[in-house]
């Protein structure tokens, strides 16, 4: 994980997908992107190679239906992480009237 500013942007969304404490999220992401040698800050194919690993540790403290949802929901984070947000998706600007 990225070291003296904190976590990615990345390694905060994959943290909060795990599902798991705030204590024991950061250390999981950490080993597991260890495992595949991961650049720092890990690059969405680093995660994507990480993932089995990133499965194999969530299955101690969450049920494997659980384990598969998340990992999906990674999957779809990861395969749209960079792209552009639709336009409905994007948080609207409050429009400033004029006076």
């Amino acid at each position: 994980m990225s070291h003296g500013s904190g976590p990615s942007d990345l390694e905060l969304e994959i943290i909060q997908l795990c599902g798991l404490s705030k204590m024991l999220a950061p250390g999981l992401l950490r080993r597991a992107l260890a495992d595949v040698n991961a650049a720092n800050p890990p690059t969405p194919e680093d995660v994507l190679r990480a993932l089995p690993m990133i499965e194999t540790r969530m299955r101690a403290y969450l049920p494997p239906p659980e384990v598969r949802e998340r990992s999906a929901q990674m999957q779809r984070l990861l395969s749209n992480w960079g792209s552009p947000a639709p336009a409905s998706a994007r948080p609207s600007r409050p429009q400033v009237g004029r006076g």
